[in-house]
């Protein structure tokens, strides 16, 4: 079975990413500090008003993330409604107006003769007239929505905010 990666985690980690991690023979959900190779650091409260660290083997952690299927979907994100989708295309090109489209499935810009799509199919997004540079940028703003685009949650590996009795992200 395949166990989980640092390399599979760390740009989440700038983002505040959450985990359901076993501290004191209880699992709960905790924000990580910080990981090394084969750690995570979490802050955990001891008594009211202290907190102290515990470091946890990163094959205990199990991520909590957003499904690739809240790419097309109004998510709320800071405090803000948004589709992540027409977020990214924004990112893209910020100076065209996007909609998320009818299928749902892209976001579109109509200009004067014609439509614009860009959609994320087989790990990477892409235009319907070429290709998008800098795709970093939206990796990263995908990062920072905790949006599961590695299949993490479908491996075991990650936990769907959908399967927690509360948002740690809302």
């Amino acid at each position: 079975m395949k166990t989980l990666e640092l390399k599979e985690i760390c740009g989440y980690l700038p983002y505040g990413l959450y985990a359901k991690i076993e501290v004191i023979d209880e699992e709960r959900i905790y924000k990580i500090s910080s990981l090394s190779s084969n750690e995570v650091v979490v802050l955990i409260p001891i008594v009211k008003g202290v907190t102290g660290y515990s470091k946890k083997d990163l094959s205990d952690t199990i991520p909590i993330l957003r499904p690739l299927s809240d790419l097309y979907k109004t998510i709320t994100h800071g405090g803000k409604e948004i589709i992540p989708i027409v977020e990214c295309a924004k990112i893209a090109y910020p100076d065209a107006h996007w909609h998320l489209s009818k299928d749902g499935k892209s976001a579109f810009h109509a200009t004067g003769y014609d439509y614009i799509y860009i959609s994320y199919c087989h790990n990477s997004f892409s235009k319907s007239n070429g290709g998008i540079a800098n795709q970093y940028l939206l990796f990263d703003y995908l990062h920072e929505l905790k949006i599961d685009y590695r299949g993490l949650i479908d491996a075991g590996l990650a936990v769907s905010v959908y399967d927690l009795e509360e948002n740690p992200y809302k």
